[in-house]
């Protein structure tokens, strides 16, 4: 596995702290989701337990750990991510993995653990992880890979070295998606749009239903804006959602509303939607905003949410806040 070219940056400074034995005990890899940060992960995963690594410092790919890793039972390589129709990462996970991580490598000198993303980390089990961090044993490499790296809390952030991923240029995205595209894919230009510029995302969008899922979500938002859908309508629909990825899309709907406005910023959403706004008072828009946030935090909690009566609250700080122009 090798880093994308967007990603040559962060992979020079680990491969350079690796040759003179300097690499940390933790790494928090963090960005907008859509970047690559996991195949990132994964890959110098795979440098680190390599036994015979490439001159130009990537993993052989066929040494024994290489051949665990792509079988998928190396005994020191650890994945920690939710469980099943779970959305958080628990305790028990957390507790697992440390007593594997205290134990001897067996196939080298290093025990490497990702996880995945690392907000979905609940209360309980960022605590836990907290004391490994502080007393990391051994030869240990743990990997936290976060697209929302705010919601971690300040002492997890502060015990890792942090790599943060920005946004390619879009004539390297372009470069790099427009030979994977079908020939009569849509246009990259909408696809970078509708994905913020993340290349993965755009990539994912221009597959299977993607893009026509996220156009239908949006016509749906538009329909609710002109009064053809109920509140409660939509939010039946968009309750037989992922929860998660709906309320990302309001998230980054309102933000895209938000840039458009104030400093004129063109996207998809901004112009399509925020046109249709009846007025965007700023405050009131980042508490909206803020309420998002939290939605997107709660869903990381210990409590079941009920994706109706969420999607209510927020359709209806959506309407007071854009449409009717109060709160």
């Amino acid at each position: 596995m090798a880093p994308f070219t967007w990603q040559l940056r962060q992979w020079q400074q680990l491969q350079s702290s690796l040759q003179h034995d300097r690499l940390p005990h933790a790494l928090l890899l963090s960005g907008m989701q859509g970047l690559g940060k996991t195949a990132f992960a994964q890959a110098f995963s795979q440098r680190v337990l390599c036994h015979h690594p490439a001159a130009q410092g990537m993993a052989c790919g066929n040494c024994k750990s290489c051949q665990l890793l792509r079988a998928q039972t190396h005994p020191d390589y650890y994945w920690l991510a939710p469980v099943a129709d779970s959305t958080t990462i628990s305790i028990e996970q957390v507790r697992q993995l440390t007593t594997h991580l205290h134990t001897t490598p067996h196939c080298g000198d290093y025990a490497v653990a990702v996880i995945c993303p690392a907000e979905a980390l609940n209360a309980a089990a960022s605590h836990a992880l907290l004391k490994t961090l502080e007393e990391p044993p051994g030869q240990v490499l743990i990997i936290l890979v976060s697209h929302q790296p705010e919601q971690l809390t300040k002492t997890i952030r502060s015990r890792c070295q942090q790599l943060v991923f920005t946004l390619p240029s879009a004539i390297e995205v372009t470069e790099w998606l427009a030979p994977q595209l079908p020939r009569e894919s849509s246009d990259i230009s909408t696809l970078l749009a509708l994905s913020h510029g993340a290349p993965l995302h755009a990539l994912a969008l221009s597959q299977g239903n993607g893009l026509a899922e996220q156009q239908q979500w949006m016509a749906e938002l538009t329909a609710f804006m002109r009064n053809d859908y109920e509140l409660t309508q939509l939010a039946q629909i968009w309750a037989k959602r992922t929860l998660s990825t709906v309320v990302a899309q309001l998230s980054s709907c309102l933000l895209d509303i938000i840039q458009w406005r104030m400093v004129g910023k063109r996207s998809v959403y901004g112009e399509r939607i925020g046109a249709m706004c009846t007025h965007i008072p700023v405050v009131e828009s980042f508490h909206l905003l803020d309420k998002l946030y939290d939605a997107q935090r709660s869903l990381n909690g210990f409590c079941a949410l009920n994706s109706q009566l969420l999607l209510e609250d927020l359709l209806y700080h959506w309407q007071c806040t854009l449409i009717r122009g109060s709160v």
